[in-house]
């Protein structure tokens, strides 16, 4: 989510430079073909993260659910990223767009930026997708979990430790998919804070209470970095590729 925030900041400053776009989008990996993977032990317990990106080809989903399909043999269990939100109401979503400057996304990850790049005249050097549902990857209730938060959770956290969020008028004028005229001046390390921080705690509390000696974290690449270091504080150990 957050990279495709920033995605959003970099069309309005490339404009339709599509050169220039398209080797911002292949920084960020998202003309990969091959999904990138971690693992970490701890004695006889077994943590594969997968570095997951919301946005790209076929071919990278394609992968993605070859891995999937690997790992679930193995009698891997899946950690799933996604906010949940189906039961908050109007102003809880108001305010998590308040402070994050994000919108909700009608259809998919791509759909945010489709219209845009059209707009600019950008012109893509791979077709691009938004990731697929989890369901049509192979994961199920049975061997998975989404142990995200709550739109409700990251709402009480940010006003618990920071301040309340006060909605204005400008807040309601577009709808759930837009973002307002008045968008977020929160400071990145607050942002990173409520968008990756406190997620990834929720991870980490999962696999302290975890039986399951395989399991799989489905997440989003910029989660990678804060997974680790808790991963290491518990005693895990990563396995690098030789």
């Amino acid at each position: 989510m957050k990279k495709i925030f920033l995605l959003l900041i970099i069309v309005s400053f490339f404009g339709c430079k599509s050169s220039l776009m398209n080797y911002a989008l292949e920084k960020k990996g998202m003309y990969d073909d091959k999904l990138k993977m971690r693992e970490f032990t701890r004695d006889s317990a077994k943590i594969v993260f997968f570095e997951m990106a919301h946005i790209g080809t076929s071919l990278y989903y394609e992968d993605v659910k070859l891995k999937i399909d690997s790992l679930d043999k193995q009698n891997f269990y899946f950690y799933l990223e996604l906010i949940k939100g189906a039961e908050s109401s109007d102003s809880i979503r108001r305010k998590f767009i308040k402070i994050t400057g994000i919108a909700f996304q009608k259809e998919g990850y791509m759909g945010s930026l489709d219209s845009i790049f059209t707009s600019k005249g950008i012109k893509l050097k791979k077709e691009l997708i938004s990731q697929p549902k989890y369901a049509t990857q192979g994961l199920t209730d049975t061997n998975s979990a989404n142990v995200d938060g709550s739109l409700n959770d990251i709402i009480n956290y940010y006003e618990i430790k920071y301040q309340p969020i006060i909605l204005e008028a400008c807040d309601y004028e577009v709808s759930l998919y837009e973002v307002p005229k008045c968008p977020s001046t929160l400071k990145k390390e607050i942002r990173d804070d409520i968008i990756l921080n406190f997620r990834n705690n929720h991870v980490l509390e999962n696999l302290s209470k975890e039986k399951r000696q395989k399991i799989a974290i489905i997440y989003g690449k910029g989660h990678l970095k804060g997974i680790t270091e808790g991963l290491l504080e518990m005693g895990y150990q990563e396995v690098v590729s030789k």
